[in-house]
């Protein structure tokens, strides 16, 4: 790529406090440590490309060429962010003693578009579940690919917060049968779920599910929901990195209404919104008229799943 101007400001330094019995909040007037990164839309940190030390508040610009502080090429073709994050700590005192804990700072993210890059494309990881639910409501939320190229092994860790609750675990078709076994190759806490699998060479297609969970949405608020400890590999063992799709998910009173579908934004979910998602059936977010409104469940695909999704909520004229 050509090089990019960057700039930004500094307005206030590393946060630095003190907790205990006397409580104390300063920031320093320059940033300790600063790096400049590049995150994808799930805000995982894929490159560093600025990095200073004892930053004085004020203003600040370089020149990236698109590449790391290394000098390597590192981001394929697609849309990223690019984020400051600037380091501060916090000393919990107790007694006779303290603990540091970290508190960085991150500043909003800069949308940027890569083009031309050598690096693959990577895989596409979803988290494919409605954006709008209610309290006590029932949904599937699956994790799948939405693109699976040549992934053939898949660890991660499934996080979410107390809004959800897991009522069931099925395996999804990505999964090889004949080498897995529940009780070793999924964990699940209270908090999580650990998944390790591998690919079930059958399957054909770019698309797939790995783990398929019924949940249960448990009270009002953002759920929060999250993916860690992720490794990948492809059939000759190397680590490839993916891009994971996370939407968020708003619980609503069970009282209050939803209006899901509305495409035409009429204020009723009707045989008019209707033809406008069948209008939509069977594009994915690869083709060039592609519109996410329609993609309810989330999943990068407008299909059946979605017209059941829309069904829950269409209204039948007299």
């Amino acid at each position: 790529m050509d090089k990019a101007l960057v700039s930004f400001r500094i307005n206030t330094g590393s946060y630095r406090g003190i907790t205990g019995d006397d409580t104390q909040i300063n920031y320093q007037n320059y940033a300790y440590d600063l790096d400049v990164n590049i995150i994808d839309s799930s805000g995982e940190v894929w490159g560093t490309i600025f990095r200073g030390e004892n930053m004085p508040v004020g203003n600040y610009s370089f020149m990236w060429d698109g590449k790391d502080l290394m000098g390597n090429e590192f981001l394929p073709d697609g849309n990223f962010h690019i984020q400051i994050e600037i380091s501060g700590i916090e000393f919990q005192v107790s007694g006779g003693s303290f603990e540091q804990i970290p508190r960085p700072y991150l500043s909003t993210s800069i949308p940027v578009n890569i083009q031309g890059s050598s690096i693959p494309q990577p895989p596409i990881l979803t988290f494919s579940a409605p954006s709008d639910l209610k309290v006590d409501q029932e949904f599937r939320f699956d994790i799948g690919f939405a693109e699976m190229l040549d992934v053939n092994e898949l660890n991660f860790t499934f996080e979410f917060s107390a809004h959800l609750e897991i009522i069931e675990i099925k395996e999804g078709n990505f999964i090889d049968p004949e080498n897995f076994d529940p009780s070793r190759h999924i964990r699940q806490t209270r908090r999580d779920v650990t998944v390790r699998a591998s690919r079930n060479p059958e399957l054909v297609g770019e698309r797939s599910v790995v783990v398929s969970f019924l949940m249960r949405a448990r009270r009002r608020g953002e759920a929060m929901i999250n993916i860690t400890n992720i490794h990948i590999s492809d059939k000759e063992g190397k680590t490839r990195r993916a891009l994971i799709r996370v939407n968020p998910i708003t619980i609503h009173s069970s009282d209050e209404d939803i209006l899901i579908g509305d495409f035409n934004e009429d204020g009723v979910v009707d045989i008019h919104d209707l033809k406008l998602l069948a209008q939509q059936l069977g594009t994915t977010f690869r083709d060039p008229n592609w519109d996410e409104r329609f993609d309810l469940n989330n999943d990068l695909i407008i299909d059946a799943a979605d017209l059941v999704l829309f069904a829950k909520h269409f209204t039948k004229e007299d």
